[in-house]
C-alpha cells in the first residue's frame, strides 16, 4: 500500500504541454499532482525553491515561494526549512508552517539539528527563539533524512 508519493522538486518538472510562462506550467503540474494524490488517497510531498531574498529568513511567507505561488493554493500544507545564519552556525534549521489548509498557518513547527556529513536530521528540544539567542542546544532522537 502506498501512503506517500515524493515528487522531487516541483520547480524542475516539465510537461508535454507548452505554456507561455514557467509559473503557469508549474501551477498546472501542481494542480494535476494534487488531483492525482486525492484520487489515490495518498499524501504528496515535493520541494520548491524560495526567492533568493528569502533564503536566510527565519520565517517564510507564502510569497517567498519562487515561481509557484499558485501551487500553494492546491497544497494541503507548506512547510519551510529556514536557514538564518544564526541557526546555520549552530547546525540547526527552523521548520516553519507557511501554509496549512485546515489549520492556522504562519507559525513555527520547531527546530531540527542538521548533520550534513552524515545526512541526518535530529529533533531538538530548543525553540527558535532560544536558538537565535544562543542557548546551548540539546539533541534528541536521530531521524532519517
Amino acid at each position: 500500500v502506498i501512503d506517500l508519493v515524493c515528487a522531487d522538486f516541483l520547480n524542475i518538472m516539465g510537461s508535454a504541454r507548452d505554456e507561455r510562462e514557467k509559473r503557469h506550467e508549474l501551477a498546472r503540474i501542481a494542480r494535476e499532482l494534487s488531483q492525482l494524490a486525492k484520487t489515490l488517497d495518498v499524501a504528496l510531498w515535493s520541494a520548491a525553491l524560495v526567492r533568493r531574498q528569502a533564503i536566510a529568513k527565519a520565517k517564510l511567507k507564502k510569497d517567498d515561494i519562487a515561481e509557484v505561488f499558485e501551487a500553494i493554493a492546491v497544497a494541503d500544507g507548506v512547510v519551510g526549512i529556514c536557514a538564518p545564519e544564526e541557526l546555520v552556525m549552530q547546525g540547526l534549521r527552523s521548520l516553519y508552517l507557511t501554509a496549512l489548509r485546515d489549520e492556522g498557518d504562519d507559525r513555527s513547527a520547531g527546530l531540527i539539528e542538521v548533520d550534513l556529513d552524515r545526512m541526518l536530521f535530529r529533533d531538538t528540544s530548543l525553540n527558535t527563539e532560544e536558538a537565535l539567542n544562543g542557548t546551548k542546544r540539546k539533541s534528541g532522537v536521530e531521524g532519517e533524512n
